[in-house]
């Protein structure tokens, strides 16, 4: 039934080759994605790239993704198709080189994470991108600074960009004959939209 309903997410594999100096600048990322995308799925390659190699500076990027239509139950979004999985493959790397170098976890990030204006993994610009300031304000919280690890507690550290769609968009909003206002709209109940699309439509009116 839940595959009836639902659509699940991408099953992936990501063969990831990471390039870092002694200091840990890093200089080179390669990646080869294959994604299932079962029998009609539709394509993200290009938004896994941009989690690959848009979330931190790269001197040098290579990303081949591969999009293979097989005879399984169709894959979907429940959000962010694909970036979980690059997420997890590429904050490994990251994490990887902290420890080999016994480097500052947030310091590392803070030094090569993505700003406004660097390039996503897929060419373009990336717009206003707060990894800093979500970085910086986890480097000042009482969780982290007071952190302790024991035998059945630890504490990880892991982040991540998605680039969203930009372009126009529309609503139709109509005022019925009893003053009530009914708005119309083409999209998907995430986050609480519905919630914020009324809000914006009682401040307008």
């Amino acid at each position: 039934e839940d595959f009836l309903a639902t659509t699940p997410s991408p099953a992936m594999q990501i063969n990831l080759k990471v390039g870092a100096k002694n200091d840990g600048s890093l200089c080179a990322i390669q990646a080869e994605v294959f994604s299932n995308l079962g029998a009609y799925g539709f394509g993200h390659g290009g938004m896994v790239a941009g989690v690959l190699g848009g979330t931190y500076k790269w001197e040098n990027l290579k990303i081949d993704t591969y999009e293979v239509q097989t005879n399984t139950a169709p894959i979907g979004a429940y959000r962010a198709p694909g970036a979980g999985q690059a997420a997890l493959a590429i904050e490994g790397h990251i994490n990887e080189i902290v420890r080999r170098l016994d480097l500052n976890p947030i310091e590392y990030r803070l030094k090569h994470i993505a700003e406004a204006g660097d390039p996503t993994g897929f060419g373009r610009p990336w717009p206003n991108l707060g990894s800093r300031n979500c970085l910086e304000a986890l480097q000042k919280s009482d969780a982290w600074q007071n952190r302790q690890t024991n035998e059945c507690e630890g504490y990880g550290l892991a982040i991540t960009a998605w680039y969203m769609a930009t372009g126009s968009a529309d609503a139709i909003c109509r005022i019925d004959t009893d003053g009530s206002i009914g708005i119309e709209l083409g999209h998907v109940d995430i986050t609480s939209n519905t919630s914020a699309f009324v809000l914006i439509a009682a401040e307008v009116f």
